[in-house]
């Protein structure tokens, strides 16, 4: 699907990135049972609105694209929040907080976004916190990317 957007090509990007990345693997070896979970949106009983996802997971939260076209580059600068949810059974923020510089690891290099390439990363901030129920840990890492079409990122 081209598109001289970025976003598309950036979620599944960003998606590759986290459910193939070994870090990610061995993160969530050590904290589960080794599958990335990774959701768009995360599945939950109709009925209810329950979360019926198994935790650890990730969801790739909000992002934000900002154009820096103009008459020589067709370059974006985007944000992209990537969030950890979390219940460790000791109630320690340790297993959260190695999920999400696996997170960090993973998105930290180049990686196919179909069409566009990254000509820039940058870690923007990570913030850790526990959800209002007492149970849920949640660390929300937010990258920065300078992304535009192949093509004009190779001189």
């Amino acid at each position: 699907m081209p598109s001289t957007d970025p976003a598309y090509a950036v979620q599944k990007g960003v998606y590759t990135a986290l459910t193939t990345h070994a870090d990610m693997v061995a993160a969530f070896t050590t904290w589960s049972d080794g599958t990335v979970r990774v959701y768009d949106r995360v599945p939950s009983d109709t009925a209810t609105g329950k979360i019926t996802a198994k935790f650890p997971y990730l969801t790739i939260g909000e992002d934000q694209i900002i154009g820096q076209t103009n008459q020589n580059t067709d370059l974006s600068e985007v944000f992209v929040k990537v969030e950890v949810w979390s219940r460790p059974v000791t109630g320690s923020k340790l297993e959260v907080k190695a999920i999400a510089g696996a997170v960090r690891t993973a998105l930290a290099r180049d990686f196919d976004l179909s069409g566009f390439g990254i000509g820039g990363f940058e870690h923007h901030n990570t913030m850790f916190r526990r959800e209002p129920d007492g149970i849920t840990e949640r660390a929300i890492v937010t990258i920065r990317l300078i992304v535009g079409p192949s093509w004009s990122l190779t001189y």
